[in-house]
């Protein structure tokens, strides 16, 4: 049974940045936030949980089923786009705390035991970015991401 609990996400959008994306391949990237994030940021911890999934435990990879009859595949990008994503938060925007879960790391008792630690270690003005990629699902009306051992 899944727990119910109060926990603030903040996801940064490209369109809330004020001023134009950095050219790919730039050094430095800028984030300008509206004055009454601001103080928040400043005040409060940068937290991040990054998770990246490509070679699922028990998913069929596209090698094995070249007739396509599987549902569900091993992905290309996942875990190294979650990688890229850490990185970013950890040098280019100065994230206190970042981790970074990939491929077999991003069990389903990793991944609880990640999000258990940011509700404890965080704080009323911290913020916190949490990043998955990978397969999901969705049923009727809540929407679920696939851990690398799920079944």
């Amino acid at each position: 049974m899944l727990k119910q609990t109060s926990f603030l996400f903040c996801l940064v959008l490209l369109n809330a940045f004020s001023e134009p994306v950095p050219v790919p391949g730039s050094k430095k990237l800028e984030v300008v936030l509206p004055p009454e994030l601001a103080e928040q940021w400043a005040k409060g911890q940068r937290r991040a949980l990054i998770v990246g999934i490509s070679d699922y435990q028990h998913l069929v990879s596209r090698d094995h089923d070249p007739d396509g009859k599987e549902k569900a595949y091993d992905l290309k990008y996942a875990d190294r786009d979650a990688l890229a994503v850490s990185r970013l938060l950890e040098k280019e925007l100065g994230y206190d705390s970042v981790e970074c879960l990939t491929e077999s790391k991003a069990t389903k008792d990793a991944v609880s035991r990640a999000i258990s630690r940011i509700k404890l270690d965080s704080r009323p003005l911290d913020s916190v970015f949490v990043f998955f990629s990978g397969h999901g699902f969705r049923d009727h009306d809540r929407s679920f991401f696939m851990p690398w051992d799920a079944e």
